[in-house]
């Protein structure tokens, strides 16, 4: 599956058993990570998310970590991240030990492999596609953009036109991760507006910039002490 199919199963199904992120764009790759943790926390608000960096030995002690259930929470989420070290080139070896974790999963566990550079025609995808979603990654087209940019913004309760829409894409770039931090800062910019207009978009402070701190110190002069608290969190790396 591609990306937007991904986003619409994360609001409407459970949480497989596995999740692989793969494909030549490490941006989607990255947006498509921060969606499931944002599902996962709100689904799961006691749930822990653990984390591996590649490899073969990675691989084994986040299996073997799947199958010791937290004293202190009901759900796992563990991310191999590089996994492309560890699922790439010859695989023999990882598709056996996941074979064997399959044999008996964790029903609290969710894996979850971010493989960058991993391509659909390697094995391990197609046996991971069986257990789960395998979601591959790869920039949004353009003719794509704008549309699931205006979808992106009705998920936040915006009514954003398609002139708007451009704008924003022309402004931010078709860095997706961008372009959902620039939205999110949007619905704060226009608060408790719905319909952002032309020069909103013109007037808002670009993701990542030094800019983005002037509309929180606004806030915090005016003491609009909730306002400056979201600003703050949209801020948060």
């Amino acid at each position: 599956m591609y990306f937007d199919e991904y986003i619409q199963k994360l609001t409407r199904e459970p949480l497989p058993a596995v999740v692989l992120f793969y494909g030549d764009s490490e941006s989607v790759i990255s947006e498509s990570y921060q969606q499931l943790r944002k599902t996962f926390k709100s689904k799961s608000p006691d749930g822990t998310i653990n984390l591996f960096e590649g490899g073969e030995a990675q691989l084994a002690e986040m299996l073997s970590g799947a199958q010791t259930a937290s004293l202190f929470a009901t759900k796992q989420l563990l991310v191999l991240r590089g996994a492309e070290k560890a699922l790439g080139g010859r695989s023999e070896a990882a598709q056996g030990r996941l074979m064997d974790y399959f044999e008996n999963p964790s029903p609290d566990s969710t894996l979850v492999f971010a493989a960058n550079g991993l391509r659909k025609s390697s094995k391990i995808v197609a046996y991971l596609e069986k257990k789960g979603w395998a979601v591959q990654c790869s920039d949004i087209p353009d003719w794509k953009l704008a549309p699931w940019v205006r979808q992106q913004a009705k998920s936040l309760g915006l009514e954003l036109s398609e002139e708007a829409g451009q704008a924003l894409i022309q402004k931010t770039g078709p860095d997706i991760a961008y372009l959902n931090r620039a939205l999110e800062h949007l619905a704060l910019f226009i608060h408790p507006g719905k319909k952002p207009k032309l020069q909103d978009i013109l007037d808002l402070p670009i993701p990542g910039t030094e800019a983005e701190i002037f509309p929180f110190l606004d806030a915090i002069g005016a003491r609009k002490t909730e306002k400056a608290i979201q600003y703050l969190h949209a801020m948060a790396p």
